[in-house]
């Protein structure tokens, strides 16, 4: 019998294990293109394993890719273009910009 504060399998969940959140939309989405960048040219197949995405999640979010011009099909294919790039390497400075922010709050906090 499960007891409300074990999981399926048993486990007594605790606050050393914190819950992980839903992945933004933005998230899922430097996630892909991550992944076209390392391996240019993947199938859908690839994209929905790699970015843990079921098959309509990782149909909508190519689709909306392509229509922003970050990505393109190629015979079932998909190829990152320069739009992508240029995402992947925005995102990145924003994630960076965000962990000082978050650094710096946490040492003037801790001071």
């Amino acid at each position: 019998m499960l007891s409300p504060e074990r999981g399926i399998i048993g486990i007594k969940s605790s606050d050393s294990m914190p819950r992980r959140s839903r992945r933004t939309r933005e998230e899922i989405t430097y996630e892909i293109l991550k992944i076209l960048k390392s391996i240019n040219g993947s199938t859908i197949s690839h994209i929905m394993q790699k970015a843990r995405l079921n098959y309509y999640q990782a149909k909508n979010y190519l689709a909306s890719l392509a229509g922003k011009g970050y990505i393109m099909e190629k015979n079932g294919f998909y190829v990152l273009l320069n739009m992508g790039r240029e995402f992947i390497s925005r995102y990145e400075a924003l994630k960076l910009i965000n962990k000082k922010i978050i650094t710096s709050n946490h040492q003037v906090r801790t001071s």
